[in-house]
C-alpha cells in the first residue's frame, strides 16, 4: 500500500524501523536514520496496584512517584482522577 499527504505522525515500532520494512519518502536524514540503528530496546513490565481510596499513602497531587532505583517509577493515576490506582 502507499499513503501519501502533507504530513505524517509515525508511530511504528522501533523494530519496524530498524527492519527498515516500510520505506519513507522522501527519506529520513542520514542521522535520524543512524539514531534508529543505534538505539536499543528492552522489555518494560507494568503493574498495576489498586488500593481503596481511604488507604492511598501516597502524594495524591504528584504525577509521577520516583524511587532510588531510576529503573523503578510509579504513574499515580490518583491525580488523573482514577482514585488509588498506581502503574
Amino acid at each position: 500500500r502507499e499513503y501519501q499527504g502533507d504530513y505524517v505522525i509515525c508511530t511504528l515500532p522501533l523494530g519496524v524501523l530498524k527492519s527498515e520494512s516500510v520505506e519513507i519518502f522522501p527519506r529520513l536524514p542520514e542521522g535520524q536514520r543512524d539514531a534508529i540503528r543505534r538505539m536499543g530496546s528492552g522489555a518494560h513490565n507494568k503493574v498495576v496496584l489498586r488500593f481503596a481510596p481511604s488507604d492511598v499513602f501516597w502524594p495524591t497531587n504528584v504525577a509521577n512517584l520516583n524511587t532510588l532505583e531510576p529503573c523503578i517509577q510509579f504513574l499515580n493515576l490518583h491525580a488523573y482522577g482514577k482514585e488509588g490506582v498506581i502503574v
